[in-house]
Protein backbone atom coordinates (compact mmCIF):
# COMPACT_ATOMS: atom_id res chain seq x y z
CA UNK A 1 0.00 0.00 0.00
CA UNK A 2 3.03 2.29 0.29
CA UNK A 3 3.76 2.13 -3.43
CA UNK A 4 2.28 3.76 -6.52
CA UNK A 5 2.26 1.50 -9.55
CA UNK A 6 2.34 2.73 -13.18
CA UNK A 7 1.12 0.17 -15.70
CA UNK A 8 -1.25 -0.27 -18.63
CA UNK A 9 -4.60 -1.88 -17.87
CA UNK A 10 -3.70 -5.16 -19.59
CA UNK A 11 -0.90 -5.60 -17.03
CA UNK A 12 -3.33 -5.09 -14.13
CA UNK A 13 -6.46 -6.89 -15.24
CA UNK A 14 -5.30 -10.33 -14.10
CA UNK A 15 -4.14 -9.18 -10.65
CA UNK A 16 -6.26 -10.70 -7.91
CA UNK A 17 -8.06 -8.52 -5.39
CA UNK A 18 -5.54 -6.40 -3.47
CA UNK A 19 -6.65 -3.89 -0.85
CA UNK A 20 -5.25 -0.33 -0.86
CA UNK A 21 -3.48 -0.61 -4.19
CA UNK A 22 -2.59 2.73 -5.81
CA UNK A 23 -2.13 2.76 -9.59
CA UNK A 24 -1.84 5.00 -12.63
CA UNK A 25 -3.14 3.24 -15.69
CA UNK A 26 -4.52 3.77 -19.21
CA UNK A 27 -6.40 1.92 -21.96
CA UNK A 28 -8.88 0.72 -19.36
CA UNK A 29 -11.43 -1.47 -21.16
CA UNK A 30 -13.50 -2.51 -18.14
CA UNK A 31 -14.28 0.39 -15.77
CA UNK A 32 -16.82 -1.67 -13.81
CA UNK A 33 -14.12 -4.20 -12.95
CA UNK A 34 -11.79 -1.37 -11.96
CA UNK A 35 -14.40 0.14 -9.62
CA UNK A 36 -15.14 -3.26 -8.07
CA UNK A 37 -11.53 -3.55 -6.94
CA UNK A 38 -11.75 -0.34 -4.86
CA UNK A 39 -8.24 0.74 -5.80
CA UNK A 40 -6.99 4.30 -5.66
CA UNK A 41 -6.66 4.85 -9.39
CA UNK A 42 -5.79 7.55 -11.89
CA UNK A 43 -6.90 6.63 -15.40
CA UNK A 44 -5.13 8.49 -18.20
CA UNK A 45 -6.89 9.21 -21.48
CA UNK A 46 -4.02 7.91 -23.58
CA UNK A 47 -0.78 5.99 -23.21
CA UNK A 48 1.97 8.23 -21.80
CA UNK A 49 5.70 8.40 -22.20
CA UNK A 50 6.54 6.12 -19.28
CA UNK A 51 9.87 7.76 -18.44
CA UNK A 52 8.43 11.31 -18.46
CA UNK A 53 5.43 10.19 -16.42
CA UNK A 54 7.65 8.49 -13.86
CA UNK A 55 9.86 11.57 -13.51
CA UNK A 56 6.81 13.80 -13.10
CA UNK A 57 5.32 11.55 -10.42
CA UNK A 58 8.69 11.33 -8.67
CA UNK A 59 8.96 15.14 -8.62
CA UNK A 60 5.63 15.28 -6.76
CA UNK A 61 6.90 12.82 -4.17
CA UNK A 62 10.13 14.83 -3.83
CA UNK A 63 8.15 18.05 -3.26
CA UNK A 64 6.00 16.64 -0.47
CA UNK A 65 8.89 14.72 1.11
CA UNK A 66 10.89 17.98 1.28
CA UNK A 67 7.88 19.73 2.83
CA UNK A 68 7.50 16.98 5.44
CA UNK A 69 11.21 17.14 6.25
CA UNK A 70 10.89 20.91 6.87
CA UNK A 71 8.23 20.26 9.50
CA UNK A 72 10.29 17.52 11.11
CA UNK A 73 13.35 19.79 11.22
CA UNK A 74 11.26 22.49 12.92
CA UNK A 75 10.11 19.92 15.48
CA UNK A 76 13.66 18.69 16.15
CA UNK A 77 14.89 22.27 16.53
CA UNK A 78 11.91 22.96 18.86
CA UNK A 79 10.69 25.86 16.77
CA UNK A 80 7.51 27.53 17.97
CA UNK A 81 4.20 25.85 17.22
CA UNK A 82 3.35 28.89 15.08
CA UNK A 83 6.46 28.31 12.95
CA UNK A 84 5.55 24.65 12.53
CA UNK A 85 1.99 25.52 11.53
CA UNK A 86 3.27 28.08 8.99
CA UNK A 87 5.27 25.34 7.30
CA UNK A 88 2.25 23.03 7.36
CA UNK A 89 0.12 25.52 5.44
CA UNK A 90 2.67 25.85 2.63
CA UNK A 91 0.88 23.02 0.83
CA UNK A 92 -2.69 23.68 2.01
CA UNK A 93 -4.91 25.91 -0.06
CA UNK A 94 -7.15 26.76 2.89
CA UNK A 95 -6.11 28.38 6.21
CA UNK A 96 -5.85 26.14 9.26
CA UNK A 97 -6.26 26.69 13.01
CA UNK A 98 -4.93 24.82 16.03
CA UNK A 99 -7.28 24.83 19.03
CA UNK A 100 -7.05 23.47 22.52
CA UNK A 101 -9.60 20.92 23.68
CA UNK A 102 -12.08 23.69 24.55
CA UNK A 103 -11.70 25.12 21.01
CA UNK A 104 -9.69 28.15 22.10
CA UNK A 105 -7.33 29.12 19.29
CA UNK A 106 -3.66 28.44 20.00
CA UNK A 107 -2.35 29.39 16.56
CA UNK A 108 -3.54 29.83 12.99
CA UNK A 109 -1.89 30.08 9.61
CA UNK A 110 -2.96 31.03 6.11
CA UNK A 111 -4.61 34.21 4.86
CA UNK A 112 -8.13 34.91 6.11
CA UNK A 113 -9.97 37.98 4.74
CA UNK A 114 -10.90 40.25 7.67
CA UNK A 115 -14.43 40.60 6.31
CA UNK A 116 -14.98 36.87 5.80
CA UNK A 117 -18.56 35.63 6.03
CA UNK A 118 -17.48 32.10 6.92
CA UNK A 119 -19.45 31.47 10.16
CA UNK A 120 -16.71 29.41 11.79
CA UNK A 121 -13.77 31.69 10.98
CA UNK A 122 -15.75 34.87 11.71
CA UNK A 123 -16.42 33.66 15.26
CA UNK A 124 -12.82 32.55 15.80
CA UNK A 125 -11.39 35.86 14.61
CA UNK A 126 -13.74 37.96 16.74
CA UNK A 127 -13.73 35.84 19.92
CA UNK A 128 -10.45 33.93 19.77
CA UNK A 129 -12.22 30.59 20.09
CA UNK A 130 -14.61 28.38 18.15
CA UNK A 131 -18.27 28.08 18.97
CA UNK A 132 -20.49 25.02 18.82
CA UNK A 133 -23.33 27.27 17.66
CA UNK A 134 -21.45 27.76 14.38
CA UNK A 135 -21.41 24.00 13.78
CA UNK A 136 -24.50 22.12 12.52
CA UNK A 137 -26.20 20.21 15.35
CA UNK A 138 -25.58 16.82 13.77
CA UNK A 139 -21.80 17.39 13.93
CA UNK A 140 -21.40 18.87 17.41
CA UNK A 141 -19.90 15.62 18.69
CA UNK A 142 -16.93 16.14 16.37
CA UNK A 143 -14.37 15.39 19.09
CA UNK A 144 -15.84 11.95 19.75
CA UNK A 145 -16.12 11.21 16.03
CA UNK A 146 -12.52 12.25 15.33
CA UNK A 147 -11.22 10.28 18.31
CA UNK A 148 -13.01 7.16 17.10
CA UNK A 149 -11.64 7.48 13.56
CA UNK A 150 -8.12 8.62 14.58
CA UNK A 151 -8.06 10.40 11.21
CA UNK A 152 -9.27 13.84 10.05
CA UNK A 153 -12.93 13.93 9.08
CA UNK A 154 -14.85 16.22 6.75
CA UNK A 155 -18.23 17.51 7.93
CA UNK A 156 -20.40 16.97 5.91
CA UNK A 157 -18.49 14.18 4.14
CA UNK A 158 -16.80 14.86 0.83
CA UNK A 159 -19.05 14.24 -2.15
CA UNK A 160 -22.13 15.73 -0.48
CA UNK A 161 -23.45 19.23 -1.04
CA UNK A 162 -22.67 21.84 1.60
CA UNK A 163 -22.18 25.60 1.82
CA UNK A 164 -19.92 25.43 4.87
CA UNK A 165 -17.86 22.26 5.01
CA UNK A 166 -15.02 21.90 7.52
CA UNK A 167 -12.31 19.38 8.39
CA UNK A 168 -11.47 18.54 11.99
CA UNK A 169 -8.72 16.34 13.43
CA UNK A 170 -8.17 15.45 17.08
CA UNK A 171 -4.60 15.44 18.39
CA UNK A 172 -4.32 12.71 21.02
CA UNK A 173 -1.96 11.34 23.65
CA UNK A 174 -2.65 7.91 25.19
CA UNK A 175 -6.08 7.96 23.52
CA UNK A 176 -6.95 11.28 25.19
CA UNK A 177 -7.53 14.34 22.94
CA UNK A 178 -5.62 17.49 23.88
CA UNK A 179 -6.02 19.72 20.80
CA UNK A 180 -7.81 20.07 17.45
CA UNK A 181 -6.84 21.01 13.92
CA UNK A 182 -9.62 22.65 11.93
CA UNK A 183 -10.05 24.24 8.52
CA UNK A 184 -12.95 25.22 6.29
CA UNK A 185 -13.44 25.55 2.53
CA UNK A 186 -12.66 29.25 2.80
CA UNK A 187 -10.72 29.43 -0.49
CA UNK A 188 -11.19 26.19 -2.41
CA UNK A 189 -13.30 23.03 -2.02
CA UNK A 190 -11.72 20.19 -0.09
CA UNK A 191 -10.25 17.19 -1.87
CA UNK A 192 -9.12 13.76 -0.73
CA UNK A 193 -5.60 15.10 -1.21
CA UNK A 194 -6.15 17.90 1.32
CA UNK A 195 -7.66 15.41 3.75
CA UNK A 196 -4.57 13.24 3.37
CA UNK A 197 -2.27 16.22 4.00
CA UNK A 198 -4.18 17.16 7.17
CA UNK A 199 -3.80 13.55 8.31
CA UNK A 200 -0.02 13.82 7.90
CA UNK A 201 0.04 17.19 9.72
CA UNK A 202 -2.04 15.72 12.53
CA UNK A 203 0.49 12.96 13.24
CA UNK A 204 3.48 15.31 13.06
CA UNK A 205 1.96 17.87 15.44
CA UNK A 206 0.84 15.13 17.83
CA UNK A 207 4.47 14.10 18.06
CA UNK A 208 5.70 17.68 18.32
CA UNK A 209 3.38 18.74 21.13
CA UNK A 210 4.23 15.67 23.22
CA UNK A 211 7.98 16.27 23.16
CA UNK A 212 9.17 17.52 26.57
CA UNK A 213 10.13 21.11 25.84
CA UNK A 214 12.97 22.99 27.42
CA UNK A 215 11.76 26.05 29.35
CA UNK A 216 11.25 28.67 26.72
CA UNK A 217 9.02 31.44 25.50
CA UNK A 218 7.45 30.81 22.07
CA UNK A 219 8.44 33.87 20.11
CA UNK A 220 11.30 35.04 22.32
CA UNK A 221 14.98 34.18 22.40
CA UNK A 222 15.90 35.06 26.01
CA UNK A 223 14.69 31.86 27.68
CA UNK A 224 18.24 30.74 28.60
CA UNK A 225 18.89 33.84 30.72
CA UNK A 226 15.48 33.71 32.43
CA UNK A 227 15.82 29.99 33.15
CA UNK A 228 19.29 30.48 34.65
CA UNK A 229 17.95 33.22 36.92
CA UNK A 230 14.94 31.18 38.01
CA UNK A 231 17.14 28.23 38.91
CA UNK A 232 19.68 30.38 40.75
CA UNK A 233 22.47 29.51 38.34
CA UNK A 234 25.47 31.83 37.88
CA UNK A 235 25.12 34.39 35.09
CA UNK A 236 26.96 37.63 34.34
CA UNK A 237 25.46 41.09 34.72
CA UNK A 238 26.48 41.89 31.14
CA UNK A 239 24.40 39.01 29.78
CA UNK A 240 21.44 39.96 31.96
CA UNK A 241 21.53 43.59 30.80
CA UNK A 242 21.91 42.56 27.18
CA UNK A 243 18.94 40.19 27.39
CA UNK A 244 16.81 42.84 29.10
CA UNK A 245 17.69 45.39 26.44
CA UNK A 246 16.47 43.02 23.72
CA UNK A 247 13.07 43.18 25.42
CA UNK A 248 13.41 46.96 25.76
CA UNK A 249 13.54 46.35 29.50
CA UNK A 250 15.92 47.81 32.09
CA UNK A 251 17.32 46.36 35.31
CA UNK A 252 15.93 49.40 37.12
CA UNK A 253 12.34 48.42 36.22
CA UNK A 254 10.01 46.52 38.54
CA UNK A 255 9.45 42.84 37.72
CA UNK A 256 6.66 40.60 38.87
CA UNK A 257 6.55 36.83 38.68
CA UNK A 258 3.26 34.95 38.27
CA UNK A 259 3.31 31.20 38.93
CA UNK A 260 0.33 29.35 37.45
CA UNK A 261 -0.02 25.89 38.91
CA UNK A 262 -2.83 23.33 38.76
CA UNK A 263 -4.53 22.14 41.92
CA UNK A 264 -5.03 18.76 40.30
CA UNK A 265 -2.69 15.90 41.07
CA UNK A 266 -1.22 15.99 37.57
CA UNK A 267 1.16 18.78 36.65
CA UNK A 268 0.50 21.11 33.75
CA UNK A 269 1.92 19.28 30.74
CA UNK A 270 3.99 20.63 27.91
CA UNK A 271 1.05 20.17 25.54
CA UNK A 272 -1.60 21.77 27.77
CA UNK A 273 0.80 24.70 28.27
CA UNK A 274 -0.19 25.88 24.80
CA UNK A 275 -3.73 26.48 26.07
CA UNK A 276 -2.53 29.19 28.45
CA UNK A 277 -0.57 31.25 25.96
CA UNK A 278 -3.43 32.98 24.05
CA UNK A 279 -5.18 34.19 27.21
CA UNK A 280 -2.00 35.40 28.87
CA UNK A 281 -1.01 37.21 25.68
CA UNK A 282 -4.44 38.81 25.45
CA UNK A 283 -4.23 40.25 28.97
CA UNK A 284 -0.49 40.94 29.07
CA UNK A 285 0.79 41.14 25.47
CA UNK A 286 4.33 42.17 26.51
CA UNK A 287 4.80 39.54 29.19
CA UNK A 288 7.43 36.80 29.12
CA UNK A 289 5.96 33.28 29.33
CA UNK A 290 7.86 30.03 29.91
CA UNK A 291 7.05 26.48 31.01
CA UNK A 292 9.17 24.96 33.78
CA UNK A 293 8.71 21.93 36.06
CA UNK A 294 4.97 21.59 35.51
CA UNK A 295 4.26 25.28 36.05
CA UNK A 296 3.55 28.21 33.72
CA UNK A 297 5.70 31.19 34.67
CA UNK A 298 4.82 34.70 33.57
CA UNK A 299 7.19 37.63 34.05
CA UNK A 300 5.67 41.09 33.83
CA UNK A 301 7.58 44.33 33.89
CA UNK A 302 6.49 47.79 35.03
CA UNK A 303 8.36 51.06 35.31
CA UNK A 304 6.62 51.80 38.61
CA UNK A 305 5.28 49.86 41.57
CA UNK A 306 1.67 48.76 41.22
CA UNK A 307 -0.92 46.90 43.28
CA UNK A 308 -0.05 43.90 41.21
CA UNK A 309 -1.91 41.14 43.00
CA UNK A 310 -5.28 42.91 42.78
CA UNK A 311 -4.72 43.82 39.12
CA UNK A 312 -3.85 40.25 38.15
CA UNK A 313 -6.80 38.65 39.89
CA UNK A 314 -9.16 41.11 38.21
CA UNK A 315 -7.77 40.54 34.70
CA UNK A 316 -6.06 37.16 34.39
CA UNK A 317 -8.13 34.85 36.59
CA UNK A 318 -11.30 34.83 34.40
CA UNK A 319 -9.21 33.83 31.38
CA UNK A 320 -7.44 31.04 33.27
CA UNK A 321 -10.74 29.77 34.63
CA UNK A 322 -11.89 29.18 31.05
CA UNK A 323 -8.74 27.14 30.36
CA UNK A 324 -8.74 25.14 33.59
CA UNK A 325 -11.37 25.83 36.28
CA UNK A 326 -9.16 24.26 38.96
CA UNK A 327 -6.09 26.36 38.25
CA UNK A 328 -4.96 28.94 40.70
CA UNK A 329 -2.57 31.83 40.39
CA UNK A 330 0.15 32.13 43.00
CA UNK A 331 1.72 35.57 42.94
CA UNK A 332 5.09 36.78 44.11
CA UNK A 333 6.40 40.29 43.51
CA UNK A 334 10.05 41.10 42.85
CA UNK A 335 11.61 44.50 42.31
CA UNK A 336 14.25 43.50 39.80
CA UNK A 337 14.87 40.55 37.59
CA UNK A 338 18.01 39.78 39.61
CA UNK A 339 15.76 38.87 42.53
CA UNK A 340 14.06 36.12 40.59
Amino acid sequence: KNYLYIASWDKLVDIKQVQSLSVITWDCSDESLLRSRCWSTIVLEEAPDIINLFQYVQSIFDFYNAWSEKIQEAIIEQKSIQSQLDICTQVLQNPIALHDISFVMIARSGYIPPDTDDPIWAGILSKGHGSLEAIPKEYRNITELCCESRTPLAFPPLGTSSEHRFICAALMHDDVPFAHLALTELKVPFTLGQLSLVNHIQHLLEHSMQIPVAPRDFGNGNSYVITQLLHGSPITDELINYSLSRQHWSNSDYFYLIVIQSLQKDEITGSSYFSYIPRIREVMPNSYVIFDNGKVLVIVRSQRKINFQEAIYDTLSPFLHRVDPVSYTHLRAHETVLDL
